[in-house]
């Protein structure tokens, strides 16, 4: 399915729009952005938000998702296929959609990491709710792609996304918060503030 850029922007219908151009997307990428928009449309509900406008290409792998203002989340097509990343991603970033999170450019780091963190922490909550897993479950997936992240940060095979802390701190963060799963958590305690 190609889908060009339009002027108009339907929420929640499935619709995916591109910056700058046209989106090609395979059949089960369709399928996926479907189950997104699935996905999505139960959180707002849940949280009593307005629905989110998803659209589909215009970023590079170090920003597989944002979330901008007014409901507006842009989504890598590198990061539609199903599992643990995608699904993270997306509530991280209805984390900070629900959360009400605001950034300017003059943003320092110790502006945007508390943010990031606090994004983190929801997307168990966001997790429980848009999946319907226990919370047991949403925390251990949130754990497994922050996780997921410091590797191929630490291997260089991606760069630290924007605005976030080491994911060390990040994942040290997330176990602070929910310490009672905390108990076969890996971390990554002797690079914590020593990057």
């Amino acid at each position: 399915m190609r889908l060009c850029r339009v002027a108009l922007v339907v929420p929640l219908i499935g619709l995916a729009l591109s910056f700058g151009g046209c989106v090609t997307l395979t059949p089960g990428q369709q399928v996926n952005l479907e189950e997104m928009r699935v996905f999505s449309k139960r959180v707002t509900d849940a949280y009593g938000k307005s629905p989110v406008y998803i659209l589909v290409g215009g970023l590079n792998d170090r920003a597989g998702a944002t979330m901008e203002a007014g409901g507006l989340m842009r989504f890598s097509t590198l990061r539609l296929d199903p599992g643990l990343n995608r699904d993270w991603l997306l509530a991280h970033e209805l984390g900070h959609y629900v959360l009400a999170h605001r950034w300017t450019n003059g943003d320092t780091l110790s502006q945007t990491a508390p943010r990031e963190m606090e994004a983190n922490a929801e997307a168990v909550k966001i997790l429980v709710v848009g999946l319907g897993v226990s919370e047991d479950v949403a925390y251990r997936r949130v754990h497994e792609a922050l996780w997921g992240l410091e590797r191929s940060v630490r291997s260089g095979t991606r760069a630290l996304p924007r605005g976030h802390a080491p994911i060390c701190e990040e994942i040290a963060n997330l176990v602070a918060r929910y310490p009672a799963y905390s108990e076969g958590s890996r971390l990554c305690v002797a690079q914590v503030g020593g990057r």
